[in-house]
């Protein structure tokens, strides 16, 4: 038997984890030798000799990459993996040797090969039976991040060592995780909704699930978790800024506290390995347990008066800039917080709000079991953000909201829901967060058909070929048509006003328009759509026997994730509703 892996793959750090069935819990896993850290930096370094170096290692060689310009620094592979505008990659030193993919790929190998000989076990048996990794449930909502999903799974796939992968949303995996805490601290199973705050240091994902036992409860029973609703912000924007989680406030933090030192004009970016490094020695003050501590028993000193906590000139931490040494006091860390991260995260909030309503969730219930709120990542951790969080929601001192689901296992609730859903022991139901339709300027064909499929997170189980939708919404037949066709309508959720929004029109690109070129013109074809474990869509083609008169698959399907491999640049259909 294989292992079964839990893998959550961050911006900025990552942690591994494996259901320990003896202990009954997950438990953090390893490839350094004496290690106990529950992350490792997602850094990846090629060192002065050519060399690879990954997680700390990595981070340790990043003060002296200003010495020696051969050495290269590579972060925020992950988040990039969707990325194809090459100014932005060349911007994060990625080139077309050494891409976020090729990169992921090194650093995923390096520790899940590492993992596997500390597991041990005899060498013929050193395999991966089930990888389950985790990918940001923002990623959905954007068509240019639709192919991260895809890419990661394919890299994983490239492991002769790995059996099967399966791609879950984060907010998923620590919704099976909190479920799972639950039963164990309560001997109750959860049925109700979550509402995660997964706060890292490239996305904020806020998702609201639903979490249902089977088989009536029991220690025994699996939870089954089922996404309805996100919203978010993140690394991957359109214009290319850096995003508005964790490595946001963390460069506005730097960037004001050389303002105030007077080792930078006010408006003036910062740049430079100066800066990387002061960035390095900020990221690390933030980390710190004491630090961490220091604020928190900081923020309940004045939480009667938050002002005195704004103002205070208290020095928490130092970093360095170059010779200057540069103190971060309470004040600084409350002034960036409110222009980094305080009004995206209450915009957020208050959308997800718009969708809790709409499901008639009791969201401000203090003593209810069948709600959770619960923040994870990295920066999940920090107070200011909890303190935003609980005064949004009106949390009280006895509030159940946060209570027996292993709220305080922030940075490893990822992981170690992973490795849950990897083991069996808790299932993901799979949605979709867009509905597929065909398009068609043809006289008398599909057009109606997908004028209507604006279904939003429509229940869809893994493997099972979903036709395109009728004009109620619901599943119907395949589309059946009198040879080819090479136009989709793709619809993309719901705005801000809980309203559909109008469908993308998508033109196959050249290479596959010329596949379905081999159709014959005067026969019938069926196109219909699937799902797999991980969420990626496939577009399936059959066409009919002249003989038996009976349809048969043309081709492997083609995986929909791959908008800009698979499409022409999309443009906005103008129907109205």
């Amino acid at each position: 038997m294989g292992q079964k892996i839990g893998v959550d793959l961050g911006s900025t750090y990552s942690s591994f984890a494996v259901f320990d069935r003896e202990g009954g819990m997950p438990r953090t896993v390893t490839a350094v030798q004496g290690s106990t850290a529950a992350s490792e930096p997602s850094v990846a370094v090629i060192d002065m000799s050519g060399s690879w170096q990954y997680g700390m290692n990595a981070k340790n060689m990043i003060p002296l990459s200003s010495l020696y310009p051969q050495i290269r620094v590579f972060r925020a592979f992950k988040m990039l993996l969707p990325e194809n505008r090459r100014e932005i990659l060349q911007d994060g030193g990625y080139s077309r040797e050494h891409s976020p993919a090729d990169v992921t790929k090194r650093y995923l190998d390096h520790y899940l090969s590492g993992i596997l000989n500390r597991l041990g076990g005899p060498e013929d048996e050193r395999e991966i039976e089930k990888l389950v990794i985790c990918a940001p449930e923002v990623w959905g909502k954007d068509d240019r991040t639709q192919d991260g999903k895809a890419v990661l799974s394919d890299i994983c796939k490239e492991f002769d060592y790995v059996k099967s992968v399966t791609v879950v949303s984060e907010p998923a995996a620590a919704s099976a995780f909190f479920a799972f805490s639950f039963l164990k601290n309560t001997g109750k199973p959860f049925d109700g909704r979550m509402l995660i705050i997964d706060y890292g240091g490239g996305t904020l994902d806020i998702t609201l699930t639903e979490v249902h036992a089977e088989n009536g409860g029991g220690s025994e029973s699996r939870a089954e978790i089922k996404i309805l609703d996100s919203t978010g912000a993140g690394e991957n924007q359109k214009d290319g800024k850096l995003g508005d989680a964790g490595i946001a406030y963390i460069h506005a933090l730097c960037r004001l506290a050389l303002e105030e030192g007077g080792a930078l004009a006010e408006g003036e970016a910062p740049a430079g390995k100066e800066f990387e490094l002061m960035f390095d020695f900020a990221e690390q003050g933030l980390k710190q347990p004491e630090n961490l501590a220091k604020i928190r028993k900081q923020l309940k000193r004045y939480s009667d008066d938050f002002s005195e906590f704004a103002s205070s000139r208290e020095t928490v931490f130092s970093v360095n800039y170059g010779m200057k040494t540069v103190p971060v006091t309470y004040a600084l860390l409350n002034r960036a917080y409110e222009e980094a991260i305080a009004p995206v995260l209450k915009e957020q909030l208050d959308m997800i709000r718009i969708s809790m309503d709409a499901h008639k969730v009791d969201y401000m219930d203090s003593g209810s079991d069948s709600f959770k709120i619960a923040l994870v990542g990295g920066f999940g951790n920090f107070s200011l953000v909890e303190r935003q969080v609980k005064e949004y929601f009106n949390f009280s001192a006895i509030d159940r909201r946060l209570k027996d689901i292993g709220a305080e296992m922030k940075e490893v609730a990822v992981s170690y829901g992973a490795s849950l859903i990897a083991d069996g022991t808790v299932k993901i139901k799979s949605t979709a967060d867009r509905s597929l339709g065909i398009y068609s300027h043809r006289e008398g064909s599909a057009q109606e058909i997908c004028r209507f499929a604006i279904v939003y997170r429509q229940d869809l189980e893994p493997g099972r070929v979903y036709h395109v939708l009728n004009e109620k919404g619901k599943p119907s037949v395949f589309l059946n048509s009198m040879g080819r066709i090479e136009e989709f309508g793709v619809s993309r959720g719901l705005d801000e006003e809980g309203r559909p929004r109008k469908p993308h029109h998508l033109v196959l690109k050249k290479p596959v328009r010329e596949r379905l070129s081999h159709l014959p013109v005067d026969i019938y074809v069926r196109y219909g759509f699937s799902i797999d474990q991980s969420g990626i869509y496939y577009f399936h083609v059959e066409a009919q026997d002249d003989d038996t008169g009976r349809f048969e698959t043309f081709g492997e399907p083609i995986p929909l994730d791959r908008y800009n491999r698979l499409f022409e640049d999309m443009i906005e259909l103008d129907w109205d509703y």
